[in-house]
């Protein structure tokens, strides 16, 4: 009978732990999302920067672009892109909106005027703005909710196996 009971508590500690370790990871989740929007935010203000005062081509402004903003977009690439849909696919966890907005400034960027591009550049970064405040405004109650689905769920699965 002693051995029964180690068992069931330690199964029952095992519930709680997964329930707490995908609450991590759910709430890691939503944070880096935040994250990449603000990464990409950055990115398109450098880009905006170097094409209103360089008139520079993208493939040089990504080239000379700091590495810390492309771990903020969370690119994944050995190597700096070449171009705006190579870093859109080495995103791997950008969210749904933000690829949208990304994918339609990669590609309407570069087939019009230096006054153009920095107008696509400002819609962009409004529209990636919007997303950035829904995303921190819902953050707090997302965290909350992450964790106590998680660890409900680990304790209603722990009742039911006690």
């Amino acid at each position: 009978m002693n051995i029964i009971n180690t068992v069931k508590i330690t199964g029952a500690v095992l519930v709680v732990l997964g329930g707490a370790i995908l609450a991590y990871m759910l709430n890691s989740k939503a944070k880096c999302t935040l994250t990449r929007t603000e990464g990409f935010i950055s990115l398109l203000r450098y880009i905006k920067t170097q094409v209103d005062c360089y008139s520079m081509p993208l493939s040089r402004i990504l080239g000379n672009c700091n590495d810390s903003i492309y771990s903020d977009c969370g690119y994944v690439g050995e190597k700096k892109p070449n171009d705006l849909s190579e870093l859109i696919s080495g995103c791997p966890s950008l969210d749904g909106r933000a690829l949208k907005i990304m994918s339609e400034f990669s590609e309407e960027f570069g087939k019009s005027y230096r006054g153009e591009q920095v107008k696509l550049c400002d819609r962009c970064i409004d529209e990636l703005a919007i997303l950035r405040a829904e995303v921190s405004e819902g953050l707090p109650l997302r965290r909350k909710l992450n964790s106590t689905l998680c660890m409900s769920g680990a304790m209603a699965i722990v009742i039911l196996l006690i």
